[in-house]
């Protein structure tokens, strides 16, 4: 039996996804988990709508099969249906559009989008699958989105909103009804608590934000506390409301917020409620109402106050310069870093004053380059502690021309700095995360994909993922999983286990203490500040300490020093590659997104972080394009016009042959090459690796035909490991005479098995493709195990895919499918035996028994032994 249901107390959201439901599943029964809002019970009982829906108590829950949940996703807010949300036999269908917390349960069918009201989705599910609607319906749908989003007022709105509600009133949505069940009139009761509440109200100021708290008792139960509470905030113009209300023997907590510094979410969160960043809920069982004020008050001062102080907003580790370095280096480190203020440290790390570009550019023309930067730094630098609270900072800097705040410990040693950059972060950037949420609600770095890690990553892996993040909190380290790994993750693509994991801290030691946790090995890269745990089994996993870079010339590589996990992905190639996940339990499976990897996700677009990074590394311009053909993405409008400019500078020329190797055995490994180089040659790369690799129709049917020997050879599951790579690389430069195919392959430095691999596949193939063409009829098995024996596979398989004749290909066919299997039971000891003495002519016998059981003359060991006995009797 399928049910559709959504949670207690329901309101018209929860009413209108139920009747969508409904419309998505025919054959399910509408069953409430609980008790519904006044106004709901109003409308259900005097507008004339065909809405049946059972009782809970006409259900057996053993015979419910599978759950349409709506309108929620925590397991203690639908009541009776909790005990069947586990059962193994129950296929859950999740539709919401509340913010993901620890108390969500899992769904196979998971939908759940950053919207005003569940029914958007609905909506556009609905349009998806051209399901008509009636005009009741869509009023019915309509009152939903009304509410929830306030008539389309709320902060929460979305555009999706927006474009639900215009289709709901094309099919005929009735406003006039849907504003007289929306703008209902209070009951004396409602109005008297509202008097108590406006009465009771007083305002706290925590970190500059205005807070109205406000209690109210009743000794009989009041409906619609929300809607009241939301009616004295827009009376009274409130920014940020909490409601303590004590009624029935509980006391019902009801927030709402515009403020981007306060997550009311969080808070009600915490008394065991639950609901967005703007509006939320709790029921406080046996705690007073004073009890209550006190904890709240508690929480807010959490999660407002000591969330800014300074070693929470500060960029760590500092960017500094030495205070005995020149102008000239200190202008090379503002470049390198992009910054234009630099910290001056003393040999023990006390900050002794600060420099900016500024300064250093007039310095520079006045030819002080040679000059040390400590005569010319800005020495009145005040420093702060590292608790020292967001409004001591601020007022600092108003007070003070200082451009930047170092942050230092007890002893006085610099741990972090505080820009005016900082500042405005604080102040700004959660309200722009709020907008983004609603505009690009995939995108938003403060998403949480814990459960998306639960389901999709092996238990032991994931136990390792929280296991990290538990040694970070011991150890005072936030760390993350990054890269390529959370790219695949959120693709859903296939799966990566390729963990990297960047420590804000030292990272090293981090991994060494990690694997003597784990009884794993650890090898340390100190030089770049890294290190690689190895588990017993071969597993790996890649630490790194946070760190920066800066290029001193195009293709260098990189200069690296420490840096934060902003700086850390500022580094990578794109912004889908510049996603990370943190870690620490507190906030295990965060994304931090600060430039727009997610939105890229969503678009399929391969997008640089800024317009210098292929001058600093071309081979950026490699992974670009086959990221973009792996992914079926394409490549940005900005991104490709940088791609072809490298290209007509000659950067990729500048990048030894060992990292061009690299690129391309990345890509000749790639499920489709061809793809990928058809693209390289589209943008001119190609040819600027090596002017003859242009791609002809040659060169693309050999690698059609390269792809499908390879796919044969797969499907015989051969132990035999093959350097598939390789085959494509001798097809790539097929074209190329001997010389350059040498040369080429000498600037490349590949190592002397490869090249002899390719030797024989370039060679082999034009000495032996005659004979074997010309001599097909007349070749015995011995012959073709002759010519191919000893043979390299990669070779072989390249000869399969480049001849035109039928011969070859069924000789070759035949070799690696049955005779190279053929193999002798009798050994030289037989010979001894026999009576033979040891000698060269062994060799010569045995060679002459294989060939004689290759050719079906013999099969047995006993046969084997009778053809070698009788070689052997002129010689004995």
């Amino acid at each position: 039996m399928d049910v559709i249901t959504t949670h207690l107390n329901a309101d018209f959201d929860c009413l209108a996804s139920m009747v969508a439901a409904k419309k998505i599943y025919p054959d399910a029964r509408i069953v409430f988990s609980g008790s519904q809002e006044k106004n709901v019970r109003d409308f259900l009982q005097r507008v004339d709508f065909p809405f049946e829906y059972d009782s809970i108590k006409t259900i057996d829950l053993c015979d419910v099969t599978r759950l349409i949940i709506v309108d929620t996703k925590q397991i203690d807010r639908i009541g009776e249906f909790a005990k069947i949300i586990h059962k193994p036999y129950v296929k859950i269908h999740l539709y919401d559009h509340h913010p993901n917390t620890e108390k969500d349960f899992d769904a196979e069918l998971d939908i759940v989008e950053d919207v005003g009201a569940t029914t958007t989705i609905f909506v556009r599910l609905l349009q998806q699958q051209q399901i008509p609607l009636t005009p009741m319906e869509a009023t019915v749908l309509a009152l939903g989105i009304y509410e929830d989003t306030g008539s389309l007022t709320f902060t929460s709105t979305h555009e999706a909103d927006f474009f639900a509600a215009a289709y709901l009133l094309k099919h005929g949505a009735n406003l006039s009804m849907v504003s007289e069940f929306i703008n209902r009139q209070m009951t004396p009761a409602q109005v008297r608590l509202l008097n108590d509440l406006m009465l009771s109200k007083k305002e706290i100021v925590i970190e500059g934000t205005p807070i109205a708290i406000a209690k109210a008792s009743s000794h009989r139960y009041i409906g619609d506390a929300a809607y009241i509470v939301h009616k004295w905030k827009e009376m009274e113009n409130l920014d940020v409301v909490f409601a303590l209300i004590r009624m029935d023997n509980k006391v019902h907590l009801v927030a709402r917020s515009r403020s981007a510094l306060v997550n009311v979410g969080l808070i009600a969160a915490e008394f065991g409620g639950g609901g967005h960043p703007y509006a939320a809920s709790a029921s406080l069982r046996q705690m007073a109402l004073h009890q209550a004020e006190d904890e709240l008050l508690r929480l807010l001062y959490k999660y407002i106050q000591e969330a800014h102080i300074a070693s929470k907003i500060m960029s760590a580790p500092v960017l500094f310069v030495d205070s005995g370095a020149t102008i000239e280096t200190t202008k090379s480190l503002l470049d390198g870093y992009t910054v234009n203020t630099l910290v001056v440290l003393e040999a023990q790390g006390i900050p002794l004053g600060y420099i900016t570009r500024q300064i250093v550019q007039r310095a520079m023309y006045h030819g002080l380059e040679r000059e040390p930067v400590n005569d010319y730094m800005l020495t009145d630098v005040k420093t702060i502690a590292p608790d020292t609270p967001f409004s001591e900072i601020e007022l600092l800097m108003m007070q003070r021309p200082q451009k930047i705040v170092p942050v230092v410990d007890e002893q006085g040693r610099a741990i972090g700095v505080i820009t005016k950059n900082d500042i405005l972060k604080v102040l700004q950037e959660e309200k722009l995360e709020e907008q983004a949420y609603y505009q690009h609600p995939d995108h938003l770095h403060a998403r949480n994909v814990r459960r998306l890690m639960d389901e999709r990553l092996p238990e032991h892996v994931m136990a390792l993922l929280r296991q990290i993040g538990e040694l970070g909190d011991a150890l005072g380290y936030s760390v993350y999983v990054v890269g390529g790994f959370v790219r695949d993750l959120l693709l859903r693509a296939e799966e990566n286990l390729d963990i990297d994991v960047v420590v804000e801290g030292d990272g090293i030691r981090f991994a060494e203490i990690f694997a003597k946790q784990a009884g794993a090995r650890v090898r340390v890269h100190r030089k770049f500040c890294t290190a690689v745990v190895i588990f017993p089994d071969g597993f790996k996993i890649d630490v790194a300490t946070a760190r920066t870079e800066h290029y001193e010339y195009p293709a260098a590589m990189p200069i690296v020093r420490l840096g934060s996990i902003r700086l850390d992905l500022m580094r990578r190639d794109f912004t889908m590659n510049a996603l990370a996940i943190k870690l620490n339990p507190k906030a295990l499976g965060k994304v931090h997104d600060y430039f727009g990897g997610q939105r890229d996700l969503k678009e399929k677009t391969i997008r640089v972080l800024h317009s210098l990074s292929f001058v600093e590394d071309p081979t950026r311009i490699f992974r670009a394009i086959r990221f973009e053909q792996r992914f079926h993405f394409h490549i940005g409008s900005l991104t490709q016009s940088l791609t072809k400019n490298a290209v007509k500078r000659g950067y990729i020329a500048q990048l030894s042959g060992t990292r061009v190797l690299n690129e391309l055995e990345l890509i000749l490994k790639e499920a489709n090459p061809l793809a990928i180089l058809e693209r390289m040659h589209e943008l001119g790369v190609l040819e600027a690796v090596h002017p003859q690799l242009a791609m002809t129709d040659d060169i693309r049917a050999l690698f059609r035909n390269i792809r499908a020997v390879i796919a044969w050879y797969e499907l015989m599951y051969r132990d035999e490991p093959v350097e598939t790579w390789l085959v494509y690389f001798v097809g790539m430069i097929d074209k190329m005479g001997s010389q350059d195919a040498q040369e080429f392959c000498r600037y490349l430095q590949l190592h002397n098995e490869a090249m002899q691999k390719i030797q024989a596949a370039r060679q082999g193939y034009k000495l032996l493709e005659r004979p074997l063409y010309e001599k097909s009829e007349q070749l015995r098995n011995s012959d073709i195990h002759a010519i191919f024996n000893g043979v390299p596979m990669e070779s072989m398989l390249f000869w399969m895919a480049k001849t035109r004749q039928e011969p070859v290909k069924k000789a070759a066919s035949l070799y690696l499918s049955k005779l190279r299997d053929i193999k002798l039971f009798i050994t030289g000891k037989d010979l001894v035996a026999l009576g033979a003495k040891p000698g060269p002519a062994f060799q010569k016998i045995l060679g002459a028994v294989l060939d004689a059981k290759l050719n079906g003359e013999i099969s047995t060991k006993e046969q084997e032994l009778e053809r070698a006995k009788k070689l052997l009797e002129p010689a004995v």
